[in-house]
């Protein structure tokens, strides 16, 4: 998650109706604003004390790709998303698996 994904679902926390926020220098929060729905009033104040208290400690720490127990783990998590949206079960899904990695030159 980035910090602009992150402040942009804090912001609709507290006011869902806002279109989204824009980061302008990173570095002087008084240019970090929300885009509030153009018929609805500005809330820029509102949404201003969530701009001020972020700190980049506040996101996860990204996965560590480098880590071959991650990467394993981010393998298996995709098989079973991807059981579970064709509807396969884990023995049927590992059997299409199988089949399609010899296939592969």
């Amino acid at each position: 998650m980035t910090r602009i994904e992150y402040l942009d679902q804090q912001v609709k926390v507290v006011y869902p109706a806002a279109e989204g926020i824009s980061i302008g220098n990173p570095n002087d929060r008084t240019t970090w604003k929300v885009h509030p729905v153009p018929s609805l009033p500005s809330v820029q104040a509102a949404v201003q004390a969530i701009f001020d208290s972020y700190q980049d400690t506040l996101l996860p720490p990204p996965i560590d790709l480098s880590s071959v127990d991650n990467i394993e783990k981010g393998m298996k998590a995709l098989a079973l998303c991807v059981a579970q949206v064709g509807g396969l079960t884990v023995p049927q899904l590992k059997t299409l698996f199988k089949q399609k990695w010899d296939s592969l030159p």
